[in-house]
């Protein structure tokens, strides 16, 4: 199965140079710490990997909250199917067994938001490749 290359930064040059050094574009930019497509920005070149950057650094994500850093990822071509709803879960309960409450908020929202979205899309993902729901 194949993955992404990845790396966090709050710098717009780093990201620039990680990505010169991956060796090939595009690559993705987007906010560390957000939900859904928010900040998400496909990049061709150097240029607007670094405007992606800043523009994401500059800019509170979603939730409302400052975006401190960023993630560049290698790009990867095809469909992409997500079912993490449980590790997602286990985070707000270990976050709040710690009393860590700032985390335990960020985790919920990160999971609520547009959790109706993410459930059509799994759903649709299963009638396609005729896979029986599981509830």
């Amino acid at each position: 199965m194949r993955c992404v290359s990845q790396f966090k930064t709050d710098d717009p040059d780093a990201a620039v140079a990680w990505a010169e050094d991956h060796g090939s574009y595009p690559v993705v930019v987007k906010p560390l710490s957000s939900a859904a497509s928010d900040g998400v920005v496909v990049c061709a070149g150097p240029d607007a990997v670094r405007a992606a950057a800043r523009n994401v650094l500059d800019a509170p994500n979603m939730f409302g909250i400052a975006n401190t850093e960023i993630l560049v990822q290698s790009y990867l071509k095809g469909t992409e199917y997500i079912v993490d709803i449980r590790s997602d879960v286990a985070e707000v309960v270990e976050a709040c067994e710690r009393g860590d409450l700032d985390e335990a908020r960020d985790s919920a929202g990160l999971l609520l938001a547009d959790l109706d979205a993410l459930l059509a899309r799994y759903e649709a993902a299963l009638n396609e490749h005729e896979i029986p729901r599981p509830y």
